[in-house]
């Protein structure tokens, strides 16, 4: 599944990707792609976007929380929390009950690949981790399984020039164990030769 996050992947994090679909596909499964089924497209279609939508939501179901820290002592708050504070002042609640109809609209769409489908596949990460402790890197590749509400592994057996990538796998809402079925075949599968 190609998520906003293609947009920002190292080469060396998309040839990764390329080669275990490679591997996978020698080993017997079956991998589809917007290139060849409508339902993939249309997902692809639905879950582009998905960072602002997100982002309106959690703003708003924020706010309250945002609003009574700020009233106590607004100095102990971040300036990532300020902002979304006012991110939350600005929306309206016909605003927030537009962003939560839309959302159930994308969700749909994406859980009609399960009839079809056991997992999507993704990066789990636009490449390796960055140095340093202050940021957890661009988390364009996991926005998506949030906005959707379905259960996301990342399975450890890609490398971005030498360091640790993992390959995600999105399953279908209520159906952890399936998703988990299937990472462990994908992980055999992958680790194997």
């Amino acid at each position: 599944m190609e998520t906003d996050g293609w947009a920002v992947a190292t080469s060396a994090a998309g040839n990764a990707f390329a080669e275990a679909s490679v591997k996978l596909r020698s080993a017997g499964v079956t991998l589809a792609s917007r290139h060849d089924n409508e339902k993939i497209a249309a997902v692809e279609d639905a879950i582009h976007g998905a960072r602002e939508l997100c982002a309106n939501i959690i703003a708003w179901e924020s706010r309250w929380p945002i609003n009574t820290y700020r009233a106590r002592d607004a100095s102990k708050l971040s300036q990532a929390m300020l902002d979304l504070g006012a991110r939350a002042e600005a929306l309206t609640l016909d605003d927030y009950r537009r962003d939560i109809t839309e959302r159930a609209r994308r969700r749909a769409i994406y859980q009609s690949l399960e009839a079809e489908f056991d997992a999507c596949v993704t990066l789990a990460a636009p490449g390796a981790a960055p140095v340093g402790l202050s940021w957890t890197g661009e988390p364009a590749f996991v926005i998506p399984g949030s906005m959707l509400g379905v259960p996301a592994i990342s399975v450890p057996v890609l490398q971005d020039d030498g360091l640790p990538l993992g390959l995600q796998l999105l399953g279908f809402a209520d159906a952890d164990a399936a998703l988990f079925s299937t990472a462990g075949g994908v992980l055999a599968l992958l680790q194997q030769g």
